[in-house]
């Protein structure tokens, strides 16, 4: 299988705001790890091949 991938210097992604946010106060429950490891991704992906853009280098 053939894909053709188009090169490209940058892609607009908009801005989430997150609205409701549930707090728990065990460390142990697996909610936690999963919101952590989403958490770490965005942040990668923000600051991925944005060199020359001012908000590159934004984290979460």
């Amino acid at each position: 299988m053939l894909v053709v991938v188009i090169a490209v210097r940058g892609v607009a992604v908009p801005v989430v705001d997150v609205i409701h946010v549930v707090l728990v106060s065990n460390c142990f429950v697996a909610a936690v790890r999963a919101v952590n490891v989403v958490r770490v991704v965005v942040g990668l992906v923000l600051g991925a091949g944005h060199a020359s853009d001012p908000t590159s280098d934004m984290r979460i």
